[in-house]
């Protein structure tokens, strides 16, 4: 069985350099790594790669919070041993925290594109929607998730742009 570091540095995407975002995994979401063999304990990849980095366990009670905001990223320069408090304090301060507003929207929200890490722009969405092709041959092609895809179709995601 491959060791967990192998494992880990073998999903993880270092090809935008030094200081982008290293993702990990194919995931649009937060990526485990798995410690030991199957059924083992699971870290999440952006705690285990701050261990790996910095050598040290990060106590229970702290988060590792991304400063690029990219819950995919695992590149140590992006990442801060913080705690839940601030944490909430950064979502709040950077207006990500929904439901956060009186209306439960708010417009100075960055939608689509205007997010930073956005692989899509707003005339990808109609071109998406109407293709014939399966979720997954799609997905390939803009390189976004089929679950992506789907939800883009079944007006879920992109909403914003008939």
């Amino acid at each position: 069985m491959m060791p967990a570091i192998d494992r880990f540095w073998s999903h993880v995407d270092k090809s935008g350099g030094y200081d982008a975002c290293w993702r990990y995994g194919k995931s649009t979401h937060y990526g485990k790594v798995r410690l030991g063999g199957k059924g083992s304990k699971q870290m999440s990849a952006h705690r285990y790669s701050y261990l790996v980095h910095f050598g040290v366990d990060p106590p229970s009670w702290a988060v590792i919070m991304h400063k690029c905001d990219n819950p995919t990223c695992v590149n140590p320069r992006h990442l801060i041993l913080a705690t839940q408090a601030d944490n909430a304090a950064d979502c709040v301060a950077k207006r990500r925290m929904k439901g956060l507003f009186s209306t439960g929207h708010d417009d100075r929200r960055q939608h689509g594109s205007s997010r930073p890490n956005a692989k899509l722009v707003e005339s990808d969405i109609p071109t998406i929607k109407s293709d014939g092709r399966t979720n997954k041959a799609i997905a390939a092609e803009y390189g976004v998730s089929k679950d992506l895809v789907s939800k883009i179709k079944q007006r879920k995601a992109w909403k914003h742009v008939e």
